[in-house]
């Protein structure tokens, strides 16, 4: 059975207006979503705190003013997961599609990888509420493991989107060099 490209619908223009698009979204929402410090909170140590106790750990050592910077860099962080989402899976898609005519499993395999990258985005936005709920105060115990599930299968599925990209690139690099082998 096919899978099918999460862009089969839309032009190549397209793709480049969704992907410049997304990329200078990502670019200027970089600055905005609060990096990862030792020194103050993050929404990474939130996203795997994992635990109603990991979170009260946490929220205990936080100021006012770290909650409120931290809730603010996750109203960014929405912008941001459209400014990674997208781009990623416009990018795995078109390699895909450029690998799929010499290999067609490598084509749907990239869509389906294509596919888990838009999912990311999905379960970053997921996250990103439940961030906010635990810092609006809710005790409801399922938060916490729930937030750090959907972190862990989202930066999965970024990190194999990444590592898609980067081999597809060797790939295709070989076979412009050996066209005659696929």
């Amino acid at each position: 059975m096919a899978s099918a490209d999460p862009f089969a619908a839309i032009p190549q223009w397209g793709m480049v207006l969704l992907l410049v698009g997304g990329v200078a979204l990502f670019s200027w929402t970089y600055g905005k979503v609060k990096p990862e410090s030792p020194s103050s909170p993050s929404q990474v140590s939130l996203e795997f705190a994992g635990t109603p106790k990991g979170v009260e750990k946490l929220l205990g050592a936080w100021g006012f003013e770290d909650i409120a910077e931290l809730r603010s860099s996750i109203h960014y962080d929405f912008l941001f997961i459209i400014g990674y989402a997208i781009p990623l899976a416009i990018l795995v898609s078109g390699l895909s599609r450029y690998l799929g005519r010499s290999w067609s499993v490598l084509g749907e395999l990239g869509s389906v990888i294509a596919w888990a990258q838009l999912v990311a985005g999905g379960l970053d936005f997921v996250e990103n509420g439940l961030l906010l709920a635990i810092l609006r105060g809710s005790k409801i115990p399922a938060w916490p493991p729930l937030a750090c599930l959907a972190a862990s299968v989202k930066f999965g599925f970024v990190g194999l989107g990444l590592v898609w990209i980067a081999s597809g690139i060797v790939i295709a690099l070989w076979l412009k060099v050996h066209p005659s082998i696929p």
